[in-house]
């Protein structure tokens, strides 16, 4: 709706409320007058009736009596008049209207002389004259609203027309200026307050468009040096992106070399046993040879000659068999954490390897690994990946999770559920801080900083569970009550990630 319209409106409801208000108690004060003028004629009439008409009745003078009742009878108002006497003698009755059929008040008159009762006067008066001159002054009221409405209406609409012409004027220019348009002019030359308001329009209009070349200017100069700040931040961030890639390869070749050196400490214990088997059993096989040629090999010599290469040749096949199986082993992992190809494993054997080659680190200390499942399951996905996920952690667990510890025990429990395959990895050893849980799986934080910790190896965990591996993995710990690591993705990748 529009200014003028709630004006107009509003201004012209206002008048007919209050000038309906101010007649309707006019008109209700008139009526009330009314009756109170009528009632106050009934008395009065009453007491005159009595006055005159006392001693004409008395004396039977019935002319006089019929004059004075029908000069009383030419009032509008009165409907009926009848005086009758005690003993019935006279009996007057004048009626105009039949009183059934209006609003009526009866006043009934006592007529005495003397102190002597003689009769009665019964008159009638009807208030519907009353109630028709109300209805006239209601109706007379509506009309005047009405015409007063219109002339109003008239003199509001131009009146407002004058005012508003300017507003809408002003409207426009606000709205071409919230719409950019700055060149728009405005023709008001009012003297009053609409004028004074147009000047300030004119005066913001020209404000903006200052503003507006300063900022376009300053625009310019801002994007000159947001596109020198970005390629400077784009060099870095490149830099940073290759120094990082550097180290996560520099952890992966740390965390392969801490395999190699477990894995030449495991191998060099049963090849130092076949060699020096070996040895013991050449010096037999030259001792029998040099008594062969000089026919002094007595037969229970040739027999424990036997029996000890027998027992010799046994050893060095199991030391021989074992250095074989770790060297399998190795190869199968070491190849799996340098290679990114997927392949079909079994996941239980596949940790079991992982652990075996491994073990040096736990090797001749006080903690223990254990694994725990409840079925077998095969897992077609990165063997690498999930090589170094475990690796790391069992690092983890022996550099933060047992630092100052005599022992400790660190459990892995495999199990499937549905499509995924779930690792639950826990130790019992010091814990993660509440204030900085959140922080682990961010790049480069250690608390090791200074001890030859990268911030790196948990990271990187983070990164092959959740990109290489494509599944979740989180961490729930408490100070002095060990951490454990929830590990879920899918048993078998069929759209692999870039990594």
């Amino acid at each position: 709706m529009r200014l003028q319209t709630k004006i107009i409106l509003t201004v012209v409801a206002i008048v007919i409320i209050l000038n309906t208000i101010f007649y309707s108690i006019n008109i209700y004060n008139q009526k009330i007058d009314s009756y109170a003028r009528l009632i106050t004629k009934i008395e009065k009439n009453g007491d005159i009736l009595n006055t005159i008409s006392s001693v004409a009745l008395y004396n039977f003078q019935r002319p006089i009596l019929e004059a004075n009742l029908e000069s009383f009878f030419r009032d509008p108002e009165l409907c009926s008049i009848e005086l009758v006497d005690k003993v019935g003698a006279i009996n007057l009755k004048y009626m105009k209207c039949d009183p059934r059929g209006y609003n009526t008040i009866t006043k009934q008159t006592s007529l005495f002389y003397e102190g002597d009762y003689l009769g009665e006067i019964i008159t009638i008066y009807i208030t519907d004259i009353i109630d028709k001159n109300t209805s006239k002054a209601i109706i007379n009221l509506l009309i005047s609203m009405f015409i007063i409405t219109i002339i109003l209406s008239i003199i509001l609409f131009l009146l407002i027309r004058i005012i508003v012409k300017p507003i809408n004027e002003l409207t426009i220019l606000s709205l071409e200026i919230s719409e950019g348009n700055l060149d728009k002019d405005i023709n008001i030359n009012s003297r009053d307050e609409i004028g004074t308001l147009t000047k300030s329009f004119i005066k913001m209009r020209d404000s903006i468009k200052e503003k507006n070349r300063d900022l376009e200017k300053n625009k310019e100069e801002l994007e000159e040096l947001v596109f020198k700040r970005t390629s400077d931040l784009q060099g870095t961030l490149d830099r940073l992106k290759e120094t990082q890639e550097d180290l996560v390869e520099s952890e992966k070749m740390a965390s392969l070399g801490e395999l190699v050196a477990g894995v030449a400490h495991e191998i060099n214990t049963p090849i130092g046993i076949g060699v020096t088997a070996a040895s013991h059993l050449v010096d037999e096989a030259e001792e029998v040879h040099q008594l062969l040629e000089i026919n002094e090999l007595k037969k229970s010599q040739f027999i424990k000659y036997v029996a000890n290469s027998i027992l010799t040749s046994h050893m060095i096949l199991k030391n021989l068999t074992r250095a074989a199986g770790l060297i399998k082993s190795f190869k199968m992992v070491a190849v799996d954490q340098s290679s990114e190809e997927i392949r079909t494993f079994n996941i239980n054997q596949y940790i079991k390897e992982i652990l075996s080659n491994t073990n040096t680190k736990f090797k001749h200390t006080n903690f223990i690994v254990k694994l725990e499942h409840s079925e077998d399951f095969s897992l077609n996905s990165y063997p690498g990946a999930l090589s170094q996920i475990i690796t790391n952690l069992l690092l983890n667990s022996l550099k933060h999770g047992f630092d100052n510890l005599e022992s400790g025990e660190i459990t892995i429990i495999t199990k499937r559920e549905g499509n995924l395959a779930s690792i639950i990895y826990k130790d019992d050893g010091n814990g993660i801080p509440d204030n900085i849980i959140d922080k682990i799986f961010d790049p480069f934080f250690t608390t090791k900083r200074g001890e030859g910790g990268s911030g790196l190896g948990l990271s990187i965990i983070y990164n092959l569970v959740t990109q290489k591996l494509q599944g979740s993995i989180t961490c729930t710990s408490s100070l002095g009550d060990g951490t454990q690591f929830s590990l879920k993705f899918p048993c078998n990748i069929i759209n692999p990630k870039i990594f």
